[in-house]
């Protein structure tokens, strides 16, 4: 007997068509997915205070506050990530993370409270007058809270988190 495979039956082959479309599937999953996971890991570097800033910062409209009488022009980096607060020589003052994702190496970010930012430092609760409130942290960065609703509570959220 002379036995012939059936061509109805799939033999572990697909047809060219089939896998074509397979991979081009495949492809355009892969590439929808690209581009939410490089926003995702692409970090910029954080920015180090008392050196200049890098060529590539580009200046920013608005003034960093350093206190009641000192406003610093502000640069940008250039993924946005960073804007910074530079003297007239273009040395970094004041580092202000603008992204929600940011962190400090303490592990306080904009979604953390008073209560968590408590767990991680002693030091006290200051008032910048009408400015709000802020919390130094071990790690020299410092957490701020809005002045809006008066003196923050534990389950107040930091606004945001800067370095000078």
């Amino acid at each position: 007997m002379n036995y012939q495979p059936s061509r109805l039956v799939d033999h572990g082959r697909y047809p060219t068509e089939i896998m074509k479309k397979i991979l081009l599937a495949l492809v355009v999953v892969l590439s929808l997915l690209a581009v939410p996971i490089a926003i995702y890991w692409t970090t910029e570097p954080v920015p180090v205070l008392g050196v200049r800033a890098p060529a590539e910062y580009v200046p920013h409209p608005h003034g960093a506050l350093a206190s009641s009488t000192v406003v610093y022009p502000t640069l940008i980096s250039p993924g946005g990530s960073y804007r910074v607060g530079v003297d007239s020589s273009n040395v970094v003052r004041l580092v202000f993370p603008t992204g929600d994702r940011f962190s400090t190496p303490d592990g306080v970010s904009t979604s953390s409270t008073l209560a968590d930012v408590q767990a991680v430092s002693n030091s006290p609760v200051i008032s910048d007058g009408k400015f709000g409130y802020t919390v130094c942290l071990p790690s020299g960065w410092i957490a701020r809270f809005d002045a809006a609703d008066g003196a923050p509570t534990p389950d107040t959220l930091v606004a945001s988190v800067f370095s000078r």
